[in-house]
């Protein structure tokens, strides 16, 4: 069994004119339209807003269930790039040598809007950056991965594997120094993955699965 966590996105960077970056007024999570759908007041607490999707408030309520799911959600509230999140029902499964490839989630880095340069820009100093992320998690994947003899987030409800892989999505949409090296692995090799893109957040969802884990344990 193989997994894969693609990060999608067109990438257009003119050498010769780069976008300068400038850095966007985030510090929330946002429906489709940009609206602010979930923030943190000023008692610390988080709020959804009347524009929270309901793929919104399921994927923030089961981050909250573990420490690790809480750092992520604030992480994600309070970065600076504009981060989308949806659950998909489809269902991501490729035939690959050896067995199948699991798709559990993808992270645009960016839009898909040209005239936006894609949501991508370069900073003075070189550094690549995003204005704004969206997330997917795929349920139907998590679903069929389930009733395998050894599913990845084995011991988990569904709902729990949504928090593990929103994590994992996370670092993808909102880690600068994560999303530097994969756009620069991008314009230098004309496209292609990061070869170890997955390290740090493969990082984050191991500690969500293993807190969610423990969490099960003490209800029995």
């Amino acid at each position: 069994m193989a997994e894969t966590y693609e990060t999608i996105g067109g990438y257009v960077y003119c050498a010769g004119n780069p976008v300068k970056f400038v850095d966007p007024n985030g510090e929330k999570i946002t429906d489709p339209k940009n609206r602010i759908a979930v923030y943190i007041n000023k008692q610390g607490k988080i709020i959804f807003t009347k524009y929270a999707t309901k793929d919104i408030k399921r994927i923030v309520n089961v981050l909250m269930l573990t420490k690790e799911g809480m750092k992520s959600l604030k992480r994600a509230i309070n970065s600076k790039i504009r981060v989308k999140m949806k659950i998909s029902s489809e269902t991501k499964i490729t035939k690959v040598e050896g067995g199948n490839s699991y798709t559990y989630g993808e992270t645009v880095q960016g839009n898909f809007n040209s005239k936006d340069n894609y949501g991508r820009r370069v900073s003075k100093n070189g550094t690549f950056g995003i204005t704004e992320s969206s997330i997917t998690i795929y349920e139907g994947t998590l679903k069929e991965d389930a009733k395998t003899e050894n599913p990845k987030h084995k011991g988990l409800t569904i709902d729990q594997a949504i928090g593990a892989v929103a994590g994992h999505e996370i670092v993808h949409g909102t880690n600068r120094k994560e999303i530097n090296k994969d756009l620069r692995y991008e314009l230098k090799n004309k496209g292609g993955t990061r070869p170890n893109k997955e390290t740090a957040p493969n990082k984050i969802e191991n500690k969500i699965i293993e807190q969610s884990r423990e969490l099960n344990n003490e209800i029995k």
